[in-house]
């Protein structure tokens, strides 16, 4: 997952890894410039951080699934329920 690939190249300071690795350190910049109580922090960057991740795993399931195809023939089943 491109989650896990920025999240170690944020922790690791090797940037180069996803072009995702240099936001994540500037979301966590900013919230603590943003928030002085570490809990409020906290709080925000949870949201920020689920919010990332739910967008990854839906990416990567789009990213599975495409160029996949069905026989479902929808002129067909709307006609027939006509009659």
């Amino acid at each position: 997952m491109k989650w896990i690939t920025g999240e170690r190249g944020a922790d690791t300071g090797r940037l180069e890894l996803a072009p995702e690795c240099a936001g994540l350190p500037a979301i966590s910049l900013g919230l603590s410039r943003r928030y002085s109580d570490d809990h409020e922090q906290l709080g925000h960057g949870l949201v920020v951080y689920d919010a990332l991740y739910v967008y990854d795993a839906l990416y990567a399931w789009l990213t599975s699934i495409r160029g996949e195809t069905n026989s479902w023939n929808v002129q067909q089943k709307a006609s027939s329920a006509n009659v």
